[in-house]
């Protein structure tokens, strides 16, 4: 084997090496995260089981809270709130209303006010998209609004952008009845027309 030869060949073991030493790394970071992620989820687990046990919650209630920490960190995962987005953030004024625009605007136009509104003065309706609106995800079982609360806004109820369903997402008992309230529909459009209207 001449000296050429014998470059090439520890030039090449060198450079498997370098890849396989940086594969390796990578894969142990990524386990390093994960077991990072899965800590802080535990550490959290343990601290709410400790603190309903050691103030004596009873077995029921501790059932029911346990219930809703593990079906609100699945709307957290579901839901990202894009005011919690620095990049959205802080983008130049104009794209981030046209980005608020796409956002706000296909909900806004299924009801027939706020439709003509966008359609005759879009910079007003920008105005309120951008200023007025903003957006709640509930877990389910969730209270939106109690009776004789008052009330500060409508509603419009839409899915996460993971869940296609005509199934009622929400539904209010309207003195004896039980109303369901599916994507698309809004509901305490009263508020917005009435001073001091209260949830009844």
């Amino acid at each position: 084997m001449n000296s050429g030869e014998r470059v090439f060949a520890v030039t090449i073991d060198l450079l498997g090496l370098i890849g396989f030493s940086t594969f390796v790394s990578s894969i142990t970071t990524r386990m390093t995260q994960l077991r990072s992620l899965s800590q802080a989820k535990a550490q959290k687990d343990y601290d709410l089981r400790t603190f309903l046990h050691n103030n004596g919650i009873s077995i029921e209630m501790r059932t029911a809270v346990m219930g809703f920490a593990s079906s609100y960190k699945n709307v957290l995962k579901t839901k990202t709130d894009y005011g919690s987005i620095d990049v959205i953030c802080n983008l130049p004024l104009r794209l981030k209303r046209l980005v608020t625009n796409e956002l706000h605007f296909p909900y806004l136009r299924k009801h027939p006010c706020f439709s003509a509104l966008i359609s005759l003065d879009q910079q007003f309706a920008e105005d309120i998209a951008n200023t007025a609106l903003s957006g709640r995800a509930l877990h389910k079982g969730e209270a939106l609004f109690l009776t004789g609360e008052l009330a500060e806004g409508m509603y419009f109820v839409m899915n996460s952008a993971e869940l296609v369903s005509t199934a009622p997402l929400m539904s209010y008992r309207r003195l004896a009845c039980e109303i369901e309230v599916t994507a698309g529909q809004w509901v305490c459009e009263a508020a917005i027309l009435m001073e001091g209207w209260r949830f009844r």
